[in-house]
């Protein structure tokens, strides 16, 4: 793109389409990528539920940091992505009985795998697609 500033000539729409433009050009020539909220978890279960909780955790893509025993309790160190977990209490008064419990806080952001992104993507181009119809 190249352009310049006339005074009789500039319009503001001008310089805003210019700049959608641009940086549409540049977004599909990057790598974009799309990151999601990666949360540390504290998990804890009775001893004798953990292989449960350990082999649930990872059917969402949880990563175990770490795992302590304490007064026949394991404590489960976890990095998690928010979206896996939405409803993980569930998930955990099921395994445990409803004996275990679990803090939560975020922790960082971490690229979404490729494998899950692109149907998020193709969700989203959908949805803006569908707004732009209903526009006209």
């Amino acid at each position: 793109m190249d352009g310049k500033e006339h005074a009789v000539d500039s319009k503001p729409i001008a310089f805003e389409i210019c700049a959608r433009s641009v940086f549409k050009e540049a977004f599909e020539q990057g790598a974009p990528m799309l990151l999601e909220p990666i949360y540390l978890f504290n998990i804890t279960v009775p001893e004798a539920a953990a292989g449960d909780a350990m082999g649930q955790l990872k059917t969402k893509r949880a990563q175990i940091l770490g795992m302590d025993n304490v007064a026949n309790k394991t404590v489960l160190t976890v990095h998690a992505p928010l979206a896996e977990m939405q409803r993980y209490a569930t998930d955990l008064r099921s395994i445990t009985g409803g004996r275990g419990f679990y803090e939560m806080q975020y922790d960082h952001y971490a690229p979404v795998p490729p494998n899950l992104m692109q149907p998020i993507v193709t969700k989203h181009k959908a949805e803006i697609a569908g707004k732009a119809e209903g526009d006209e």
